[in-house]
C-alpha cells in the first residue's frame, strides 16, 4: 500500500490526510502520517497544516511521533 500511494503522489495527499486526521485507529492514523512525511512537498493540500497540528497532540505516542 505504502509504494502505491507514494506512486500515485500528490493526487493521493486529499485521501491519505483523511486517513491521517482520523483519530479511530491510531495505528492506521501513524501509518497515514507516516505517508504524509513521505510524501513531503507532494503532501501540500489545504489543511496539511491542521492534520499535523492536531495530531501533535494526540493521546497515541506514535501518532504523536509520525
Amino acid at each position: 500500500m505504502r509504494d502505491v500511494l507514494l506512486a500515485i503522489g500528490a493526487p493521493a495527499a486529499p485521501d491519505v490526510a483523511a486517513l491521517a486526521a482520523d483519530q479511530s485507529d491510531p495505528p492506521l492514523q501513524a501509518f497515514a502520517l507516516f505517508l504524509i512525511g513521505e510524501l513531503g512537498a507532494r503532501a501540500q493540500f489545504a489543511d496539511a497544516r491542521d492534520v499535523l497540528t492536531t495530531a501533535l497532540s494526540a493521546d497515541d505516542e506514535r501518532v504523536r511521533e509520525m
